[in-house]
């Protein structure tokens, strides 16, 4: 993370408790950034003082009759930063280990033989962060099953084979229909206490410079939906 950036997140990070906690006095965060610069990896982040209050009122409490207060993260944060996270967020979103080339697989989408039904296999690094929600009641935002970036290859191509031709719109509708049954089944089957409250379908279907929607140049989903 670049010194601008840390900057930043520190800083809205300590507006986001001072107004939270009723606070007016904003002179901390002139001090909290500077020391932001200071830092050079997340191992240093991780090993230093919080930059927030332990005694002061938790996100998640102060916001509880109002909305979830959700986080987005990696495993690794978990380990890293799991005090701020079981102190002030009871919602979290996987940032990347629940995206479609981190749950197909393909070698046993083959082996199943059927077109239509593509696999679902969770990674150690997916599990070890399904289990710290189950383990500690917070709920689940999943993300994401339509997605352009983060999407192998394979899973538009018949048989699930890679340089095979793309599937037709029919069967790539099966296709995305299996995917998202069986990757609620082996959720519920191997974290039956895991509150899953809602799921991201379509991520990121529009250009980030809003040019509409993306195409085939930029997303195989248009390659076999074409409009």
């Amino acid at each position: 993370m670049n010194k601008k950036l840390k900057k930043l997140t520190a800083t809205v990070l300590s507006l986001t408790m001072l107004s939270c906690y009723g606070m007016t006095d904003y002179s901390s965060i002139s001090a909290v950034t500077e020391q932001e610069e200071t830092y050079q990896s997340s191992d240093d982040i991780a090993s230093s003082a919080p930059i927030y209050s332990t005694n002061a009122r938790n996100l998640k409490d102060k916001f509880h009759n109002s909305f979830r207060m959700g986080v987005n993260v990696e495993p690794f944060e978990i380990i890293s930063y799991d005090d701020l996270i079981l102190r002030h967020f009871n919602s979290i979103t996987p940032r990347f280990t629940l995206s479609p080339d981190s749950i197909l697989d393909m070698e046993a989408s083959q082996e199943l033989g059927e077109n239509v039904n593509p696999q679902i296999s969770l990674s150690d690094r997916a599990k070890d962060l399904l289990s710290f929600c189950e383990e500690n009641n917070i709920a689940i935002r999943g993300n994401t099953f339509v997605y352009h970036a983060y999407t192998p290859d394979w899973f538009f191509r018949e048989n699930f084979r890679l340089n095979a031709s793309y599937v037709s719109e029919d069967v790539m509708n099966q296709r995305l229909e299996n995917m998202i049954k069986n990757t609620f089944e082996i959720l519920k089957t191997d974290y039956p206490n895991l509150e899953i409250y809602a799921y991201d379908v379509v991520s990121d279907v529009f250009l980030n410079d809003g040019g509409g929607l993306r195409d085939a140049t930029s997303s195989k989903w248009a390659i076999i939906y074409k409009d």
